[in-house]
């Protein structure tokens, strides 16, 4: 799925007028719905989010390749590959150990997501970018 599909998708189910916040490529999507809906979108906030995350000519972000490497080992060691991005997610914090342990309790208590439709979050968030001609 696109980012323009996801976006198309949650302008479907969203209410009229919404503050929009957005985490990681959440916060892609909330950006590309305030571009191609604008009156639909009260505020924007975004969270650990960018319109770009893959470096580009002149653009900062996360190398392609690590990008691609991340979908590789979802389709090679599904649960460990979230284990250690959820163990990220709590880099830097003073009780890091603790955090990713709850992190990963709550997460991992849910339905795990189907492999692809990661691999496809993951394909826009090397790829994507909100714009307004997207």
């Amino acid at each position: 799925m696109t980012l323009e599909e996801m976006t198309a998708q949650v302008a479907k189910n969203a209410p009229d007028q919404a503050i929009w916040l957005g985490w990681s490529l959440g916060g892609l999507v909330a950006s590309q719905m305030a571009l191609t809906h604008p009156e639909r979108v009260q505020a924007l906030v975004t969270v650990a989010s960018s319109p770009c995350f893959s470096a580009r000519e002149g653009w900062p972000g996360i190398k392609p390749e690590i990008l691609g490497g991340f979908q590789q080992q979802l389709s090679d060691d599904f649960q460990r590959t979230v284990e250690r991005f959820l163990a990220l997610q709590t880099l830097g914090t003073e009780t890091a150990r603790q955090d990713a342990r709850t992190l990963k309790s709550v997460v991992l208590a849910q339905p795990m997501p189907d492999v692809e439709v990661l691999n496809g979050g993951t394909g826009n968030l090397k790829n994507g970018r909100s714009t307004r001609s997207a």
